[in-house]
C-alpha cells in the first residue's frame, strides 16, 4: 500500500469527525494499533473526556463487506 493511501485514510477520519465538531487526534507514536483518538464533543461544544482509540485502515484489501450504511472489517 502506498504511504499516500494510509495518509488519505487518517486524513479522511480527520476531516470526518473535525467537521462533526469531534476532537480528532492523530497518534504520532506507534502504539501497537491505536493510530488516533476521538474526544467525543456534546451539544454547546463541552467535550466529555470520553475517547474512542482507532486503528485506521484504507485501501480496498481491507474491506471484506459492504452495506448500504457501513463498511465491514473482519480480522
Amino acid at each position: 500500500m502506498p504511504p499516500q493511501t494510509e495518509r488519505l485514510g487518517i486524513a479522511s477520519l480527520d476531516h470526518y469527525f473535525s467537521s462533526h465538531g469531534w476532537l480528532f487526534r492523530e497518534q504520532p507514536t506507534h502504539d501497537y494499533g491505536i493510530d488516533a483518538h476521538v474526544e467525543i464533543v456534546e451539544e454547546g461544544n463541552y467535550p466529555t473526556g470520553k475517547l474512542i482509540a482507532m486503528q485506521i485502515k484504507s485501501g480496498k484489501s481491507f474491506i471484506s463487506e459492504e452495506t448500504p450504511d457501513a463498511y465491514v472489517f473482519r480480522s
